[in-house]
C-alpha cells in the first residue's frame, strides 16, 4: 500500500511507483497520489515506467491518482508506460484498476500522448482488455494515517476481478484462496462487486475539465461514460448540467444526448449541445448515466467545478490591492487573459509599485487583432517590474 503527495505542495514530479528501469514485475499494489500544489507545472503519476523493451509484468494493481492542482499547471496520470506502439515488446499489462478524478486529472500517457479515458488507453496499447476505470473505493487515503484497505459495502471494481499471479496473501496476511476469487490490489476480502449485468458510470469531466475556466459566450460541454456492466448497451441516455449551486436547484444548462452504442468495458466520449452565454461565476457541473434499470447507481453521477469568465476589455488596474494583484504570477493578469481572451482591446494601469514578479505565465497571442496597453501611472518615477524571475522547477 503506497499512499504519497499529501502536503507537497509545489507540482514537483510525484509518482506512486517509478520504473525507470530493470525487469520487474508488479503485482498488488494499491497506490494512492494525493495533495493539492499550488504552484508549479511538474507532473505526477500513480505509475510511471519508461522501461520499452524487457521482460516486464504490471497485473493486478490499483492506480488511483487524486492529485489536484489548486494553481498548479501540472497533469496527474493515472499510469504512463514506455512503448511506441500497441503491444509494446515483453510488457504484460491487464486486470489492473485506474482513477485519476482530481483538477489535471488524465487517464494515461504513451508515446508523448495523453488518453483521456480506458477506452482510448486499450486502444492505443493493444493492452488492458480485462481491466477497469473506476472509484476503487479505499476506506480512507486522506486521512493523517491514509487507510488504502477496501470499504466493506461500497461497489468496487477490485472485486474478483484479478488474475492469479501466484501471489497467495494480501496485505493482512489474510490467505486470498480463502476469501473470493482474485481481487485488484494489496487487499482481498469479500467485498461488494461494482460489476453487474446494467451499470454505466459517469467517468469523468473531459471539456471543461474539473476546475477549469471558461468564457461566458458558450461552451460545448463533453463528459466521458464506460460501460462497468457485463451486458452491452444500446441508446444510453447521459445528461450534463451547469447549476449555481451544489444540489442543482438553480440550473444554467440541462441538456441530453444519446449513446448509440457500448459494449461491455468500453468507454465513450459525449459532446453536448452547444450551450449560449452562460453568467459569469463558480458554477457546478453534473454528468449522469441515466440507463434504464441500471443497478449500481452510486456511479450514475459525477460533481466537478468550473469558473467562468467574461473576456476582458477596457481598463484594469493592477496594483497590491487589485483585483489583479501581479502581471506574470499564477492568479495574475497574463494568466486571465490567457484563459479567457479579449472582446475588445485592453488598457492596464499599473497603478501601484509590483515586486515578486515571478514570470509564471507568459502572454499568448491574441485573437482578432486586439491588443493590450500597459503603462504605470502616479509619475514616471512609478517602478513597474522591480524583478522578474523564470519559473523555477
Amino acid at each position: 500500500m503506497i499512499a504519497i503527495g499529501a502536503g507537497i505542495a509545489n507540482a514537483i514530479q510525484v509518482n506512486g511507483i517509478l520504473e525507470p528501469s530493470g525487469t520487474d514485475n508488479f503485482f498488488h499494489n494499491s497506490v494512492y497520489v494525493g495533495g493539492s500544489p499550488t504552484a508549479g507545472s511538474s507532473n505526477s503519476f500513480a505509475f510511471n515506467t519508461s522501461v520499452t523493451t524487457n521482460t516486464r509484468s504490471f497485473r493486478d494493481n490499483i492506480f488511483f491518482n487524486a492529485r489536484s492542482n489548486s494553481g498548479a499547471t501540472s497533469k496527474n496520470y493515472a499510469v504512463q508506460v514506455g512503448g511506441t506502439a500497441a503491444n509494446p515488446s515483453g510488457l504484460t499489462l491487464n486486470n489492473n484498476v485506474y482513477f485519476a478524478n482530481g483538477t489535471g486529472g488524465v487517464f494515461g500517457r504513451f508515446n508523448t500522448a495523453d488518453f483521456a479515458n480506458l477506452g482510448a488507453w486499450k486502444t492505443a496499447v493493444g493492452l488492458d482488455a480485462a481491466s477497469y476505470e473506476g472509484n476503487p473505493q479505499y476506506i480512507d487515503p486522506t486521512n493523517a494515517t491514509p487507510d488504502l484497505h477496501i470499504h466493506a459495502t461500497n461497489p468496487t471494481p477490485v472485486e474478483a476481478s484479478g488474475a492469479d499471479v501466484g501471489v497467495t496473501l494480501d496485505y493482512d496476511g489474510q490467505t486470498r484462496s480463502g476469501l473470493t476469487p482474485v481481487d485488484i490490489g494489496a487487499d482481498a476480502g469479500s467485498f461488494v462487486t461494482s460489476f453487474a449485468t446494467n451499470d454505466v458510470q459517469a467517468t469523468a469531466f473531459i471539456d471543461p475539465t474539473n476546475g477549469a475556466t471558461k468564457i461566458t459566450t458558450g461552451i460545448a460541454p463533453q463528459a466521458s461514460f464506460t460501460n462497468n456492466g457485463t451486458a452491452a448497451q444500446t441508446n444510453v441516455p447521459v445528461r450534463y448540467r451547469f447549476c449555481t449551486d451544489g444540489t442543482c436547484t438553480t440550473e444554467l444548462y440541462n441538456q441530453t444526448a444519446t449513446i448509440a452504442s457500448l459494449a461491455s468495458g468500453a468507454s465513450a466520449t459525449v459532446t453536448f449541445p452547444s450551450t449560449g452565454a452562460i453568467i459569469a461565476g463558480t458554477h457546478t457541473t453534473k454528468a449522469k448515466a441515466e440507463l434504464v434499470g441500471d443497478t449500481v447507481s452510486v456511479n450514475d453521477e459525477i460533481t466537478g467545478t468550473v469558473v467562468v469568465k467574461a473576456p476582458l476589455s477596457g481598463t484594469v488596474a493592477v496594483c497590491s490591492s487589485c483585483t489583479y494583484t501581479s502581471i506574470t504570477n499564477a492568479g495574475g493578469l497574463f494568466e486571465a487573459i490567457n484563459a479567457v481572451g479579449l472582446s475588445a482591446d485592453l488598457t492596464v494601469e499599473i497603478t501601484g509599485d509590483i515586486s515578486g514578479e515571478l514570470g509564471t505565465n507568459a502572454l499568448n497571442t491574441i485573437a482578432s487583432g486586439k491588443k493590450v496597453t500597459i503603462y504605470p501611472t502616479g509619475g514616471p518615477e512609478r517602478s513597474v517590474i522591480s524583478r522578474v524571475r523564470p519559473p523555477t522547477a
